[in-house]
């Protein structure tokens, strides 16, 4: 079964159209979407990946 979003939580990163959210019940996990364009989804990645691309959230 696929971890559930935080929606509550979801944050936006300052200076982009990029909001992200931890995702319940999995530790170090992120929830990332795009608010300019909804429909293409949300990603789920663990954190250390988001980390080795060089995001700061």
């Amino acid at each position: 079964m696929p971890h559930r979003l935080a929606e509550p939580l979801f944050a936006e990163v300052e200076g982009t159209t990029v909001a992200y959210a931890p995702t319940d019940g999995a530790e170090d996990a992120l929830a990332v979407r795009d608010l300019s364009n909804l429909d293409a989804g949300t990603l789920r990645l663990p954190g250390a990946v988001l980390r080795e691309l060089g995001v700061a959230i």
